[in-house]
């Protein structure tokens, strides 16, 4: 029996295989690493949404939600955070997460969420929806792998890219990691071309390389132009939180819980 892995980029347009029994998101810098984090501050439910004005028409029905993200990489107004996943963890503003509903705006990550969601209402689809990151990459792979208990099923690895236009190493070393805990877990997998490159991408990397290299990407010079460094270190801690995010109902909510 085997785990049948593929990896895809997002386009914004072909997003899955509807045969999929799981799918799971990837977008490490920083959207699929704010999520976890936001579910270990405690927060009961995030709302991903792919416009600002969504994110902001949530926030004047419901004025106790936090809205939270970006757009092309800064706060919009009106926002109570950005998409620094290292300020939500800090959180010297003293903001109580706990048992709230956060509302998720980003320019990659919530905008792949959304688009698989919608597919699998479109196209009555039965893939179960996960978002990973370097920081719960254990925890997903971990529970995927029990959930699976042998059987011969299919995961969709989506990685949003840069703008969810164009590859991103960070992306790809995300999905690698989800792989290789996937393998250390003792899953039985055959893998794409694709994501067999992510898979030994990743065991490749030496320690030493990991943040030096992905420095040097796209995606980092963005989060470095506004301000947000920090995250770059923060986004590339492996297995910091044991956090299993799923969407249920097009609402992002611990795997484990409900």
């Amino acid at each position: 029996m085997t785990l049948t892995i593929d990896m895809k980029w997002y386009s914004g347009s072909a997003i899955v295989s509807r045969m999929s029994e799981y799918l799971v998101i990837v977008d490490a810098f920083r959207a699929t690493s704010i999520i976890p984090t936001l579910l270990h501050a405690g927060a009961s439910r995030i709302i991903p949404v792919a416009l600002v004005e969504e994110a902001l028409e949530l926030k004047e029905r419901h004025p106790d939600y936090i809205v939270v993200g970006e757009d092309r990489g800064r706060m919009p107004p009106g926002f109570s955070f950005g998409n620094s996943p290292t300020k939500i963890y800090e959180n010297s503003s003293g903001v109580d997460f706990s048992g709230r509903t956060v509302v998720h705006r980003s320019s990659a990550g919530t905008q792949a969420i959304s688009k698989a969601v919608r597919v699998k209402k479109e196209q009555n689809a039965r893939y179960t929806i996960f978002t990973s990151s370097f920081l719960n990459a254990k925890a997903v792979g971990s529970y995927i792998t029990a959930r699976n208990a042998g059987r011969d099923e299919r995961l969709t690895i989506v990685a949003s890219g840069y703008v969810d236009k164009i590859y991103a190493l960070e992306d790809e070393l995300g999905a690698g990691a989800l792989i290789n805990e996937i393998v250390l877990a003792g899953c039985q997998t055959k893998l794409s071309e694709v994501a067999a490159s992510a898979y030994l991408s990743f065991r490749g990397v030496r320690k030493e390389d990991f943040l030096p290299m992905l420095r040097n990407t796209k995606s980092a010079a963005k989060i470095i132009e506004v301000g947000d460094e920090p995250d770059l270190e923060f986004c590339t801690r492996l297995n910091l939180f044991d956090a299993v995010p799923t969407v249920r109902d097009g609402i992002v909510v611990e795997a484990r819980k409900g």
